[in-house]
């Protein structure tokens, strides 16, 4: 594939990967307000939230194994056709279990990220393998900060329309089939024919499974990754509860805070990671920000005031911007290239973990304890897991 295909294909992947988080986006403020709405207990609706990860963690690997065999575009158009059946059926649920069903079905097909991932590595030389990361990422950021925004706007529409807040969830189904055509007409096949004989052992897309037959340098880096996104995940919901208590934000300011949140990261993973990678390597980028990350955690944790609180949710967003892709990049070059998928998918069936385990821990720390004490604890474990990186790191070499 010429290098000016691979542009378009990189270009057409970034646009796929955004609309799907678009729509993931656009849904996910619903949910606790129509899982109370049929009255069920916040339990219930907890685990209405989970499901969606819950799937994400079985099937992340199993995807991105298929993928290694079958092909990027069809395991991508697969599963962009069942999100976006799973986001329209959505729209009609009635009663907590539909609610529960369809959840649970768009948690499988859009636990195709691992695929994504590895068509972005497929499309990238070693050199280049964490800004392609980092392409990917700003999907990531962009995605988190125009879905809430165009779901509460859907949502506005369907109740001047009489049909009422799920209306979100039909623009989220249509923009998935606009995805899939996306991808049928414009995605090229971008995993090279020599490694599609490649024999997939079902057996082994079991996340725990598959890391265990991993090398010690992905073992150490999906570690990594698995406690930057538990770092991540104890404070998500803590932060809301947090600017709402102490700083006496409102709903829509907190939102605007959130999208604030989704551009730092969008902005450094589509445009400081580029630069940053000509002068240094994957391993002093995730050492910077992990540091980042944590001194953002760790400061957050004080009693401080709005300004200096500000800065930072800035500082551990930058950081944590930083030490994805470079991660991400990391996994990559320490993976077969005939294995990349089911690397990717190991790599996100655990982060897919750590969002089942993250906000639950967090939320029980800040009831039991003090509220900013997930600030606290992310922040101690994300530098034990560093140290524990960099230590393991150094004895291979």
């Amino acid at each position: 594939m010429k290098h000016t295909d691979n542009k378009k294909n990189l270009i057409t992947l970034f646009l796929v990967v955004l609309l799907d988080l678009i729509g993931f986006g656009m849904i996910i403020p619903l949910i606790p307000y129509l899982g109370k709405a049929t009255g069920e207990s916040e339990v219930m609706v907890g685990l209405l939230m989970a499901i969606y990860s819950v799937m994400q963690f079985l099937f992340s690997p199993f995807w991105g194994g298929i993928s290694d065999k079958f092909g990027r575009k069809p395991v991508l158009l697969f599963s962009i056709f069942g999100a976006a059946l799973s986001h329209t059926a959505f729209a009609f649920c009635t009663t907590y279990w539909m609610l529960f069903v369809t959840r649970l079905f768009a948690g499988l097909f859009s636990a195709n990220i691992s695929t994504a991932m590895a068509a972005a590595s497929d499309l990238s030389t070693p050199e280049k393998r964490t800004q392609t990361m980092g392409l990917i990422g700003a999907a990531f950021g962009l995605g988190f900060v125009l879905g809430p925004f165009l779901g509460a706007q859907g949502a506005s529409l369907g109740i001047s329309f009489g049909f009422g807040d799920q209306f979100s969830s039909l623009i989220a189904g249509g923009l998935c089939f606009f995805n899939f055509f996306l991808c049928l007409f414009f995605f090229k096949e971008s995993l090279k024919e020599k490694t599609k004989n490649l024999k997939i052992n079902f057996k082994k897309l079991n996340p725990f499974l598959s890391l265990k037959g991993a090398s010690k340098e992905i073992k150490n880096g999906v570690f990594l990754f698995f406690v930057a996104t538990l770092a991540l995940a104890l404070i998500e919901v803590v932060l809301f509860f947090v600017v709402q208590r102490d700083y006496n934000w409102s709903y829509k300011e907190a939102a605007y805070g959130f999208a604030a949140i989704g551009l730092v990261m969008a902005f450094t993973q589509g445009g400081v990671i580029r630069p940053l990678k000509k002068r240094m390597s994957e391993i002093k980028i995730i050492k910077i920000g992990a540091l980042l990350f944590s001194a953002g955690l760790l400061l957050a944790y004080t009693l401080i005031p709005f300004s200096l609180f500000s800065v930072s949710i800035l500082i551990l967003s930058f950081g944590y911007a930083l030490l994805n892709p470079a991660l991400s990049g990391y996994i990559s070059l320490n993976a077969q290239k005939n294995a990349q998928g089911a690397t990717f998918g190991i790599t996100h069936g655990f982060s897919a973990l750590s969002r089942i385990i993250g906000p639950v821990a967090g939320t029980l720390l800040a009831e039991k304890v003090a509220l900013r004490t997930p600030f606290l604890f992310a922040g101690v474990l994300l530098l034990l897991a560093l140290s524990f990186f960099i230590f393991l790191n150094s004895k291979e070499k």
